[in-house]
C-alpha cells in the first residue's frame, strides 16, 4: 500500500471508541510539520499586454516522505501589500512536493483596479510605503496539515517626500518681484479724459516663498494645497486669489495634474479678501485631481525599473480689479523642476530621490 492509500486506510478505521486519537497519532507522526520561509518576496514580471505579474519564491523545508507523497493535494495561498491594500493575491493547488526541501515558485497578477486605493494610502502616509506578505501552505488529504508563511515587512521611503518635495520647489521657483506695466492700460480705460498725476499706478506682487501640501485624498480624487508668501507691493488694491493657477506634474511623462485644463481643479477660495497695499498674507490654494492616471504611472514605474523621472510646473494668473488684463506670474517661461525618485519595492536596489523641497520647508 502507498503513502495516499495508507492515509485513507488510517482515516477510513477511525470509527470506533479509541481509534480516532490513534488516528490523530499516527497522522501527526507521519505527517511532520515542514518549515516554510519567504525567500523571495516577489519580482515583477510585466506582460505584453500591459498587465503585470509578481513572482514569489517560497522556500519549503523539513518535508516528510508521507507529505511528499500526497504533494499532488498541496494548496498554497499568498497575498502581497501596500500599505494594508491587497496588491497581489495568489492561490493554487495540485503542486509537486519533493521530500526534503524545496523551492516554489507562485505567480501572481497586480490587481491594477486597488492601485487608486493605494495612492490614497501613499498621500496619506507621508509618501512612505509598507510592503507585508504573507500566506498558507495547507498539505495532505482534508487539509490534514496547514503551515502559515512567516510574515514579511518592509519599509520604503520613509522619511522621504518626493512629489511634494517637486511641487513645492515649483511653488517657491516664484519668489521674486513682479509689476505690471499700467501705462497703455491706463491710457485705454480713461481715453485721456483721467489724469492720474505724471506717473500711472504702481501694480505689483512680491512673492516670498513658496511652498505645497498634501490636503485631503480618496482612491478619486487627490487635493495639494499650495502655499504662498505674497506682499502688494502697489498703490492699488489687488485680489488676493488668482484667477487661475497652473500646475503641472508629469511622472514618466504621465501628466497627473495639469490644472486650469483637464486633470485638476482650482477649488473655491474666492472668500480671500483682497490684498491692501502694502499689505503681506500668507495664502493657500487647494487644487484637486482625479486619480484616473495614477494606475498608468505605477505601471511605468514597474516597467522603469521601480524609477519614475518627475517634472512640475506652476503659474498664477490673477487680474487686478481696476485693470481689463491678464497678470501672470511668471510673465515670460514657466520655470520647470525636474528630479527622479527610485525605490525598492520588490527590486533589490536603494531607496533614493533627487527630488527635495525649499530650504526650512513650511514654517
Amino acid at each position: 500500500m502507498d503513502a495516499a492509500g495508507l492515509v485513507t486506510t488510517l482515516a477510513l478505521v477511525g470509527v470506533g471508541a479509541g481509534s480516532v486519537g490513534l488516528v490523530a497519532t499516527l497522522l501527526s507522526t507521519a505527517f511532520q510539520r515542514p518549515s516554510v520561509e519567504i525567500d523571495d518576496v516577489g519580482t515583477w514580471h510585466p506582460l505584453a499586454d500591459r498587465r503585470i505579474d509578481v513572482l514569489t519564491t517560497v522556500r519549503v523545508t523539513g518535508v516528510s516522505p508521507l507529505l511528499a507523497a500526497v504533494s499532488d493535494r498541496l494548496r498554497v495561498e499568498y497575498y502581497i501589500e501596500l500599505n494594508g491594500v491587497r496588491l497581489a493575491t495568489g492561490q493554487r493547488e495540485g503542486l509537486e512536493l519533493e521530500a526534503g526541501d524545496q523551492l516554489l515558485q507562485l505567480r501572481s497578477s497586480i490587481e491594477h483596479e486597488n492601485v487608486p486605493a493605494l495612492w490614497a494610502t501613499f498621500v496619506e502616509s507621508d509618501e512612505s510605503i509598507t510592503v507585508t506578505t504573507g500566506g498558507e501552505l495547507t498539505f495532505g488529504p482534508w487539509g490534514v496539515l496547514t503551515v502559515a508563511m512567516p510574515s514579511v515587512e518592509e519599509h520604503v521611503l520613509d522619511g522621504e517626500t518626493p512629489v511634494v518635495d517637486a511641487l513645492s520647489s515649483a511653488a517657491d521657483g516664484l519668489a521674486d518681484d513682479y509689476s505690471l506695466d499700467t501705462g497703455s492700460i491706463v491710457s485705454q480705460l480713461t481715453d485721456g479724459l483721467l489724469r492720474l498725476g505724471s506717473a500711472s499706478p504702481a501694480v505689483g506682487y512680491e512673492i516670498d516663498r513658496g511652498w505645497a501640501t498634501w490636503g485631503e485624498v480618496s482612491a478619486e480624487e487627490t487635493t495639494v494645497l499650495f502655499h504662498f508668501e505674497v506682499t502688494n507691493r502697489g498703490d492699488v488694491p489687488m485680489p488676493s486669489v488668482p484667477e487661475a493657477l497652473d500646475v503641472t506634474l508629469e511622472m514618466n511623462d504621465i501628466a497627473l495634474f495639469t490644472a486650469s485644463t483637464t486633470g485638476a481643479t482650482l477649488l473655491d477660495a474666492t472668500s480671500e479678501p483682497p490684498l491692501a497695499p502694502g499689505e503681506s498674507r500668507r495664502v493657500e490654494y487647494p487644487v484637486r485631481m482625479d486619480n484616473g492616471k495614477v494606475d498608468a504611472w505605477f505601471r511605468s514605474h514597474v516597467r522603469n525599473g521601480e524609477r519614475t523621472d518627475l517634472t512640475a510646473s506652476v503659474r498664477l494668473v490673477y487680474r487686478p480689479m481696476l485693470f481689463d488684463a491678464a497678470f501672470t506670474i511668471p510673465p515670460d517661461s514657466v520655470p520647470t523642476v525636474t528630479c527622479d525618485v527610485q525605490t525598492g519595492i520588490l527590486l533589490d536596489q536603494e531607496t533614493k530621490t533627487t527630488c527635495s523641497g525649499p530650504v526650512g520647508g513650511p514654517r
